[in-house]
């Protein structure tokens, strides 16, 4: 059998999500945050593509209570990703030895600030970004895009997310998924599967 390709999500699995409502300044907890957030259409909208940062920012900050778009804009900035330990060694290593690539639900604000971090992404065979794509998790289009560019076999792509219905959908279009919580439980299984 050949080496599988790897494919990452990036929220949860190589970045730390943290405590965006802290970060961001609302009061709610985290769970209510992710509430929000997950189940917004102007979040989807802006993380495929079909929303400008200008619309999103007014959109959504008025409905969390912000007095404008820019303010919101500003409070979004401050929700720092930073990497787990470990990630970029791993990654770089990766990278040298199987082809590896990211399938990300994310926006322009949140992928230049974890791009910025870091040249890690450089090594990657290819970023599959929703906001670039226009196919966010767990659409079956998202897992095709994948596919179809590396013309493999579904079940040759090895696939890492934190959430359980990407985990889903991913299955259902064939490809090998788990879930994991953090670049420890990623590492794990890596080292149990490789």
């Amino acid at each position: 059998m050949q080496r599988p390709i790897l494919l990452f999500d990036l929220g949860g699995v190589l970045v730390d999500l943290a405590d965006p409502a802290k970060s961001i300044g609302l009061q709610m907890t985290t769970e209510e945050f992710w509430a929000v957030w997950l189940n917004s259409p102007l979040v989807r909208d802006f993380e495929t593509g079909r929303l400008s940062r200008r619309q999103f920012a007014e959109g959504l900050g008025a409905q969390l209570g912000f007095a404008s778009g820019a303010a919101f804009d500003a409070a979004l900035r401050r929700w720092h990703l930073p990497m787990f330990d470990g990630v970029e060694n791993s990654l770089r290593q990766l990278t040298s030895t199987h082809a590896v690539a990211l399938l990300s639900n994310t926006n322009e604000i949140h992928w230049q600030h974890v791009a910025g971090q870091s040249d890690v992404f450089d090594g990657f065979e290819r970023l599959f970004l929703s906001y670039e794509t226009g196919n966010a998790k767990p659409d079956p289009a998202a897992f095709h895009d994948v596919i179809e560019h590396f013309g493999c076999d579904p079940v040759d792509i090895l696939f890492f997310d934190d959430s359980p219905g990407n985990v889903a959908a991913a299955r259902q279009a064939g490809l090998q998924a788990v879930r994991v919580r953090g670049w420890a439980e990623t590492a794990g299984e890596l080292a149990k599967r490789l």
